[in-house]
């Protein structure tokens, strides 16, 4: 009898006391809100670990931390865009530095190219594509020595001066394609050209020309640049009694725009001067358009 007793004040005992400390247990699992944020919560204000970081969403400054501006729905730093030599010279903003630039670590460029050589879905693949667009149309510098080659051509229009009769000949018209190659030494450029078909145009007459330039490009803007450059060139082939010419030509009037590692110019006019220093000489004009490649 006393065993059953027993018995029944333990589980008496057990219904009295299991269910608080079941509930201290849950409570004790439940998470707390921390006091600093807590502190943050009660001000109607949020925490600066829940606020944006660099290249994530937002939609006012409000929602950025702080350093950061909010600039087309994304937390952006001052510094983004600068330039830079190394990663350490964003590390202080929490950028990287790509193809010279301080960008997001975890930008969505680099994602989607990382996406791209994973195979990735289509739209990471479209946004890898603009990217390299957009580096490949941003401005070129002119701020080390570089190769480069390039071609140009255009129309022209040429007159002759007879020295044995002192008076002026014939206008032709023309056309003239050019191969060139070189150096840049920072803005300044010399160069071999080649012409299979010059601006010296008579008849049918096929001549070409071998020379050398030199010049350069004044800078207007990030993008623009004024091209100013002297040639020298012999011209050589079906000439009159088969005598060498000299050209001396002037490119002081034309545009010179630069896409990256590319140049495209416009020389309008492109003047020279052509003589055999007995018999002939020869005044052009020519619309010069050309396409340089920066190696």
């Amino acid at each position: 009898m006393s065993r059953i007793a027993a018995a029944a004040a333990v589980v008496l005992a057990l219904s009295l006391f299991a269910p608080r400390l079941a509930w201290s247990q849950v409570s004790a699992a439940v998470p707390t809100v921390p006091a600093a944020i807590a502190d943050y919560n009660n001000r109607g204000e949020l925490h600066p670990s829940l606020l944006g970081d660099v290249g994530e969403s937002c939609r006012a400054r409000s929602d950025c931390r702080r350093g950061l501006r909010c600039v087309a729905q994304t937390c952006r730093h001052p510094r983004e865009g600068t330039s830079c030599r190394a990663t350490a010279d964003c590390a202080d903003a929490g950028l990287a530095c790509r193809a010279q630039r301080c960008v997001p670590r975890f930008s969505a460029s680099i994602l989607a190219s990382a996406a791209s050589h994973t195979g990735a879905s289509a739209s990471g693949g479209e946004a890898d594509s603009a990217t390299h667009i957009k580096r490949a149309l941003r401005p070129g510098r002119f701020d080390r020595t570089r190769f480069f080659v390039g071609l140009s051509g255009g129309p022209s229009v040429s007159r002759f001066y007879s020295y044995d009769h002192g008076s002026l000949g014939d206008t032709y018209g023309g056309a003239f394609f050019a191969l060139r190659a070189g150096v840049l030494f920072g803005k300044t450029e010399l160069a071999i050209n080649f012409a299979p078909r010059t601006q010296h145009v008579k008849n049918d007459v096929d001549q070409m020309a071998l020379g050398l330039s030199i010049g350069g490009y004044l800078r207007i803007t990030d993008r623009v640049y004024w091209p100013m450059r002297l040639r020298h060139n012999v011209i050589f082939g079906d000439t009159w009694d088969d005598r060498p010419y000299m050209q001396i030509g002037l490119d002081l009037v034309g545009v010179a725009l630069r896409f990256g590692d590319f140049i495209v110019e416009l020389n309008a006019p492109s003047a020279s001067f052509t003589t055999d220093f007995k018999e002939v000489a020869q005044a052009s004009w020519a619309f010069r358009f050309g396409l340089t490649w920066v190696i």
